[in-house]
């Protein structure tokens, strides 16, 4: 890590490698995927972070299939996670245009 902008001191975050990093709401700590771990540093504030420690949060088999892409988020309130879990089956996408005239109409508000 590192500030931007501006070439301050860099800082390094995880121990062994990491991906998908998302900030904490309180922007005191940096979660990552480490393998199939999500993984929490937290860190000091200021002009020159510390990395104060370092937490295993959970693992599963969410993690390390879409290493370029974040496949979870943190609530606002940093206490629950949404997590893409991954499937075998093949997806389909639909889109629905003019939704609210067709439920309207299904509701039978026209």
């Amino acid at each position: 890590m590192r500030s931007f902008p501006g070439a301050g001191p860099r800082v390094q975050i995880s121990q062994g490698g990491g991906v998908q990093p998302v900030w904490a709401p309180d922007g005191r700590g940096l979660y990552y995927v480490a393998g199939s771990t999500l993984m929490e540093a937290r860190l000091t504030a200021g002009f020159e972070p510390t990395v104060i420690s370092r937490d295993s949060l959970f693992s599963g088999p969410y993690f390390g299939h879409a290493p370029q892409i974040t496949t979870y988020d943190v609530s606002r309130d940093g206490k629950r996670f949404l997590v893409v879990k991954p499937s075998d089956e093949q997806l389909q996408l639909v889109v629905t245009l003019h939704w609210s005239s067709e439920l309207a109409a299904r509701l039978g508000k026209n």
